[in-house]
């Protein structure tokens, strides 16, 4: 990727919707427009699809941004924005396309505009692949907060993929992160609150989700308490969610989606592996959430540091695509205790 002229080139060819959606935001912010050549090329169905369609309308919206390219399977997008405009918002991301990756798309560019705005997402709340709606309750929303980021959900109604549309309410105070955000050490393990969600299934489902996550953490001397959710919604569907607190204190989130066919003992077995797996590995924040954490961190004059678990795709993206808006910005080191992220504090 490189810098050269007004416009900022980005090769789109790896990292796939991602490195769009983080390029959208950070050109949004700074009022940088890019060129983004062989989007997606790497993936089975390359080019820009109907989901990342959603996401470039509603990113132009809030900054009156100019968009060639925006069609379907097309391999090269350019982006040229004018000014971030705060204000009360509404977007509709359909059934098969994930309200939270729309929703996440216009709040972190929002959230640094000087002023307030609202968000109202209709969509599915829950698709494979991607962030479910209990996720930015419990990790998303609460790791902004650490940049003093002003963000609230209003609501939540789950939509399931991918026949039902859920909605995401959210409120933004604008003005960015006012301090520095840091969790370089995760301390002593205090215990794991488990959730366990379904929408139009039989109740029994959601109790055994929640009696294997009890049985398997509670024999490894894992403390956990939890609760059962269920929700009258259109399209059946099934979450466990996994909240780990820590003495420091930090949380990390880990949430598996039921699958078609998929018993709910298998279910809560995925979201019980990723939470051992990260309490044997190292690292301060979850895989996840340590990507996401990148674009605040960036944005932020008051700088921080994490240590993220390893390298994944989605960082190595989002690292190409912020240090072409943000040059010199971020660090990232490999240590013996995982992949330490910092930056310094800076003049705005």
């Amino acid at each position: 990727m490189t810098g050269n002229g007004r416009l900022l080139r980005l090769d789109g060819s790896r990292g796939g919707g991602h490195a769009l959606r983080v390029a959208l935001g950070a050109a949004a912010v700074t009022g940088r427009g890019f060129v983004m050549r062989d989007v997606r090329a790497a993936r089975d169905r390359p080019g820009v699809q109907s989901q990342h369609q959603i996401v470039v309308q509603a990113v132009a919206e809030i900054c009156g941004a100019r968009v060639e390219g925006n069609d379907l399977h097309a391999s090269e997008v350019r982006f040229e924005p004018t000014a971030l405009a705060p204000g009360d918002y509404s977007f509709d991301a359909g059934t098969i396309s994930s309200a939270v990756l729309l929703m996440q798309s216009v709040a972190l560019p929002l959230v640094f505009a000087d002023g307030p705005s609202t968000i109202v997402i209709d969509g599915a709340t829950h698709v494979p692949f991607a962030p479910v709606a209990s996720f930015i309750e419990d990790a998303w929303v609460p790791a902004l907060h650490r940049f003093g980021i002003d963000i609230a959900i209003r609501s939540i109604r789950p939509g399931f993929y991918p026949r039902e549309k859920g909605r995401i309410e959210i409120a933004l105070g604008g003005g960015g992160a006012t301090r520095r955000f840091e969790q370089m050490d995760r301390g002593e393990l205090t215990g794991v609150f488990a959730r366990s969600i379904t929408g139009a299934l039989p109740f029994h489902v959601v109790e055994r989700q929640l009696d294997r996550v009890v049985s398997e953490l509670s024999a490894r001397g894992v403390a956990v308490v939890g609760g059962t959710e269920t929700h009258l919604t259109e399209a059946p569907g099934t979450v466990v969610q996994l909240r780990a607190e820590f003495t420091e204190p930090t949380t990390a989130v880990f949430a598996a989606l039921g699958m078609k066919g998929e018993r709910a003992e298998e279910v809560a077995g995925r979201a019980v592996r990723e939470l051992i797996g990260f309490l044997d590995g190292t690292g301060t924040t979850e895989l996840r959430t340590s990507d996401q954490l990148l674009f605040p961190l960036a944005a932020s004059t008051h700088g921080g540091a994490y240590v993220a678990p390893r390298w994944s795709a989605h960082i190595r993206a989002a690292l190409d695509v912020l240090d072409l808006f943000f040059p010199d910005r971020l660090r990232i080191v490999q240590g013996p205790d995982g992949l330490r992220v910092s930056a310094d504090a800076c003049d705005a």
